[in-house]
């Protein structure tokens, strides 16, 4: 709780396999990834700001990562980049801001089934498509204003 991650070379934080951590109030800035997820983790991010970053955040594999109320700013490879099959993303406050990517999806890509709610895209950029967001394949992407 309240802690800050910075200047890392790989990622920040990095949940592997069955973990299951609660991070609350973190700051994750200037590194490779600021929090990674793979395998069946299921870390849960809450209040928590990821800025500055190659990629904000890249969640993969078969747990259920989820995230609420984060912002993700100013990330030079993407904001944040989905794979996992039960990601979910809400909050009053999640914030998907000024990210830039050099493919797809400058705020968030994925290329599972996916829900927002409550989060606001802004100022995103791509060089391919999908600026503030991009699903690819046969997958979904719902967003859900929360009004």
């Amino acid at each position: 709780d309240g802690c800050t991650v910075s200047d890392c070379t790989k990622d920040g934080l990095r949940v592997r396999d069955k973990a299951s951590p609660t991070v609350t109030n973190c700051t994750f800035r200037d590194s490779d990834v600021g929090a990674s997820c793979e395998g069946s983790g299921s870390p849960s991010f809450s209040n928590c700001t990821f800025r500055g970053n190659d990629y904000g955040a890249s969640f993969g594999g078969t747990g259920a990562p989820r995230v609420r109320s984060c912002t993700f700013r100013d990330n030079h490879g993407l904001g944040v980049g989905v794979g996992a099959t039960g990601y979910t993303s809400s909050g009053q406050t999640g914030l998907l801001a000024d990210n830039t990517a050099t493919g797809n999806g400058g705020g968030l890509y994925t290329d599972s089934t996916l829900s927002v709610t409550n989060t606001r895209i802004l100022s995103n950029t791509a060089s391919s498509v999908g600026g503030g967001a991009a699903a690819v394949g046969t997958r979904r992407l719902r967003y859900h204003s929360g009004r």
